[in-house]
């Protein structure tokens, strides 16, 4: 580890790890300071692993494993940046809602890469491509509308879609973004899906 001084006293430290160099200046002092957790995820990335525990209850395999992208034979890797945004919606969202819920909750679609995106038919724009957002398997309808309410009423989100298709099939699209000053908080009740 080495450090140097510059005329204006700014710090930089070079670590190499798994073959990642980084590069460590300090921050304005308005801006937030990250916890030891954080800071520790964020700098220590490690090797790509789909078994890596997100949160308590959630393991990276459920937002990138997908039936079509198998099918279709599409390497749905997320990279780092999309890892930590589904780090972050579980923590903020998924692992909130377990909780409370007591019940495991079924991911249908999490992070999706640019060709897996486009053979679902998902939005251009979609957060399913930053790991921003995930849809989530509804047993009911009351149970959904549980759902919505509870995270309407306690959690911070982006948005939440009670999505459903002509023939019956209902999910939550939720999505939450890591700076908390640009979730909307947007949620409709009857979204039809595409």
């Amino acid at each position: 580890m080495g450090q140097r001084f510059s005329k204006t006293s700014c710090v930089h430290i070079r670590i190499r790890t798994h073959r990642l160099l980084i590069f460590i200046r300090p921050t304005a002092p308005s801006a937030p300071k990250l916890t030891k957790t954080q800071d520790f995820f964020i700098m220590n990335k490690p090797k790509y692993n789909p078994e890596m525990q997100l949160s308590e209850n959630f393991r990276l395999k459920e937002f990138i494993e997908s039936p079509t992208a198998e099918r279709l034979g599409i390497d749905n890797r997320p990279d780092w940046e999309a890892v930590i945004n589904l780090r972050n919606l579980c923590r903020e969202v998924l692992q909130p809602l377990r909780d409370h819920e007591g019940k495991p909750i079924h991911i249908n679609s999490g992070y999706r890469c640019p060709e897996l995106n486009e053979a679902v038919h998902g939005v251009g724009d979609s957060q399913h491509l930053r790991g921003e957002a995930a849809d989530i398997h509804l047993p009911d309808v009351e149970t959904g509308r549980r759902w919505y309410k509870y995270i309407v009423d306690n959690l911070d989100f982006d948005q939440m879609l009670f999505e459903y298709r002509r023939t019956g099939v209902r999910w939550l699209h939720l999505s939450c973004r890591r700076d908390r000053t640009h979730n909307r908080h947007m949620a409709i009740p009857n979204f039809p899906a595409r």
